[in-house]
């Protein structure tokens, strides 16, 4: 056997795979970058809007139903809103230009603490009162209606703001 021609057959192998590792990072960035343009217009739309406004109005319906009626129909719709809530989280997270700019708009780190307080099971807390301030906090999602409408965020931050001449 030729050493050589062995030493040649090795060096040229290992090159062809470095440049297979360069077209695929090079595919990596650019798939990242598809997925990233791809879920900011899906959260820019008015589709995506529309549907999470909607799911927002729905669950806070049934928030307010169960506390005098309560089911496992509306537990498992809950449940479903719940996991619909935590993608929109990230599909909002992944479209963000970094996630510098993703946890700077205060109304995302309202939407990720209301939904974490939603994962916490009620059968797990000792006091009842403290069970009743978490399902009360689970109300605020209707809050979530605000970040979806620019006319009344612009209301709100202007009231805010009025309200530091005030005091």
């Amino acid at each position: 056997i030729n050493v050589t021609k062995l030493l040649i057959f090795a060096i040229r192998y290992i090159a062809s795979k470095l440049d297979l590792c360069k077209i695929f990072i090079y595919n990596r960035k650019y798939m990242k970058k598809i997925l990233k343009d791809f879920c900011s217009k899906l959260v820019s739309g008015n589709f995506f809007g529309y549907f999470i406004m909607s799911v927002i109005f729905i669950n806070s319906i049934l928030i307010g139903v169960e506390t005098a009626y309560s089911s496992e129909l509306i537990t498992l719709i809950q449940n479903v809103a719940l996991v619909i809530f935590t993608i929109e989280i990230f599909l909002r997270w992944i479209g963000k230009e970094s996630t510098k700019a993703y946890f700077k708009d205060i109304w995302n780190i309202f939407d990720i603490f209301i939904v974490a307080i939603s994962y916490v099971p009620e059968s797990i807390i000792p006091f009842a009162g403290l069970v009743t301030i978490l399902r009360i906090l689970r109300v605020f999602r209707i809050l979530r209606l605000i970040k979806t409408f620019k006319e009344l965020r612009l209301m709100i931050a202007v009231l805010l703001r009025s309200f530091k001449f005030l005091g």
